[in-house]
């Protein structure tokens, strides 16, 4: 009997960091307004102002079940947008030296590429339909950085766009030089 009480008690601890979490239930192009309508705490700020936006908010808002964990309590998710169109979803974690998220990553995509030990730095990248998806892991001395995204493939001129911006940004007084409108694609 007890090691029935055991298995559940087990399987009640595990599950959450188990669970299969929806961080990307907007497509790609969303806007922000919606964005921020369906997180309930978000902040947000704009590094080049009416060209990028970025949204962010903890992990265990988008994915309750993780909660209680360190996974979900110290994970940021940034939601970025170019004109106003979402274009990414990040995930960072930086505060612990498992690599919790990175083997989310690899679980919740169905990634099979393991970590290289001998590497301080490794990047997987495998194109899935109309997105990247990108696992990060940095193996510094103090902290291990992880990073896990979901880039867009449809909007490459909106990445265009933005780059632009930042080559017409003069760093010294940031002010932009004006540019030619772009012209946005009817899936964008």
């Amino acid at each position: 009997m007890i090691k029935w009480w055991v298995l559940i008690i087990g399987i009640i601890i595990a599950n959450p960091l188990l669970a299969k979490c929806k961080i990307d239930t907007h497509p790609f192009g969303t806007s922000s307004s919606k964005i921020e309508k369906s997180v309930s705490e978000w902040g947000s700020f704009e590094p080049i102002p009416n060209v990028n936006k970025e949204i962010f908010t903890s992990f265990e808002t988008i994915c309750p079940e993780l909660k209680k964990s360190i996974l979900g309590r110290e994970t940021n998710v940034f939601y970025h947008f170019i004109k106003d169109k979402l274009v990414a979803i990040e995930l960072v974690l930086q505060t612990t030296d498992k690599l919790e998220l990175f083997e989310w990553g690899k679980k919740q995509f169905g990634i099979s590429e393991e970590r290289d030990l001998a590497k301080a730095e490794q990047v997987i990248q495998v194109e899935d339909g109309n997105r990247i998806i990108q696992l990060f892991v940095g193996v510094l001395p103090d902290v291990t950085f992880q990073n896990v995204v979901l880039i867009s493939t449809k909007h490459d001129d909106l990445f265009e766009y933005q780059y632009q911006q930042e080559d017409n940004i003069n760093w010294d007084t940031n002010e932009i030089s004006p540019l030619e409108p772009i012209t946005l694609g009817e899936d964008n």
